[in-house]
């Protein structure tokens, strides 16, 4: 892909986007002698892209869904972006403090996507399929995906790259609309990872929901239009 097309699609899809996801998607393929993703989406009006993986998935059914690192595992595992430039605990200061990026990735125009994973569910009781959200641990996710995105700018002040924050969970339960909604308005992008039962029909093909963020989403003070 020339630098002419990615500063062409960067130009007609605002970064975070439906738009700007489905280039995204489409420079990842591109990248590839066969497509990494495809998209899974039941209907143009869903609140997000679902995109599973083309081959069949790490998952191994003796994990628990309550590890941080199996999360993150697979989310790597999906392809969603190249793993060879994956930075993994970037340090960033905050105050006196070093804290820890789980992840950062580029996306295919140079951003760099900040993500915060996190185990926000309760634990299931047998037959229930939706527990109501964590919503502390929610909002330590989001609250800290903010905090380390700001951090990484001032980290890097010279770089003139666009910082998105994203955070990244399994399959929200009840109260997943209210805490999307939120995320849209603060400009984070949420993502969630289907769990191993969940994907059975897909014969342990990987699975993932982007909520996009609105075209007319502010930025806040992740732009590099400062």
């Amino acid at each position: 892909m020339t630098d002419h097309m990615v500063d062409h699609m960067s130009e007609r899809s605002p970064i975070g986007s439906k738009e700007w996801w489905l280039d995204h998607i489409k420079s990842r393929n591109a990248s590839s002698l066969q497509p990494l993703l495809k998209i899974d989406n039941q209907s143009a009006d869903e609140p997000f892209l679902y995109i599973v993986k083309n081959q069949p998935g790490l998952y191994d059914p003796q994990e628990s869904e309550s590890d941080e690192k199996y999360l993150k595992d697979c989310f790597r595992g999906l392809n969603l972006f190249e793993n060879r430039p994956i930075d993994l605990e970037e340090s960033v200061k905050l105050g006196n403090d070093q804290k820890k990026i789980d992840m950062v990735a580029p996306g295919y125009d140079s951003s760099r996507w900040v993500v915060e994973f996190k185990i926000v569910e309760e634990k299931r009781e047998a037959g229930e399929s939706k527990m109501p959200i964590n919503i502390e641990r929610m909002g330590m996710s989001i609250g800290q995906v903010l905090l380390y995105s700001a951090s990484y700018r001032e980290k890097y002040p010279s770089q003139k790259w666009n910082i998105m924050p994203v955070i990244c969970v399994w399959q929200l339960g009840t109260g997943a609309d209210q805490v999307i909604r939120l995320c849209k308005r603060l400009g984070v992008t949420a993502m969630t990872l289907d769990v191993p039962e969940y994907v059975a029909h897909y014969t342990n093909v990987q699975g993932m929901k982007i909520y996009y963020l609105d075209d007319d989403n502010p930025r806040l003070f992740l732009s590099d239009n400062r």
